[in-house]
């Protein structure tokens, strides 16, 4: 209906990203952000269908290549890998859908754990009682 810009709802989510307190987040990516939000809110404006998740910011886990990101899988071994070529199929619906990727979230490394005790991220830590573990491998989702 337009009463929320794409751009604004990106914005709002990489600002709170950034006081990440919970150890969720590994890379915020606001130039992809708010390039995706800006997009959205254009196609709005053109009267062009953005998406049924038009705006919708979303994070993924460390596993999924992102295009010209390293996908580090939670390891400090891939940190110098090269870059992804190009998106994980499943960012690429999400985008074709409107979705605004804002970021890449803590794991187990490799995925290989079930408490996201990551020794180069750090412990994400569970948002409704931070004195508990947020559970893994996916933990910063």
């Amino acid at each position: 209906a337009g009463r929320v810009r794409a751009l604004d709802l990106a914005q709002a989510a990489l600002s709170r990203l950034a006081a990440d307190r919970h150890v969720a987040v590994t890379r915020l990516l606001p130039a992809r952000a708010l390039d995706e939000a800006a997009r959205i809110d254009a196609h709005v404006a053109q009267g062009i269908d953005p998406g049924p998740l038009a705006g919708v910011p979303y994070g993924v886990k460390d596993l999924f290549d992102v295009a010209g990101e390293v996908t580090t899988a939670g390891s400090a071994v891939r940190a110098n890998a090269a870059p992804a070529a190009s998106d994980a199929v499943a960012i690429t619906r999400l985008r074709d859908a409107g979705a605004v990727l804002v970021a890449t979230l803590n794991m187990d490394e490799f995925a290989y754990g079930f408490a996201t005790i990551n020794a180069h991220h750090g412990t994400t830590r569970n948002p409704h009682d931070p004195t508990r573990l947020a559970g893994g491998s996916s933990g910063g989702s």
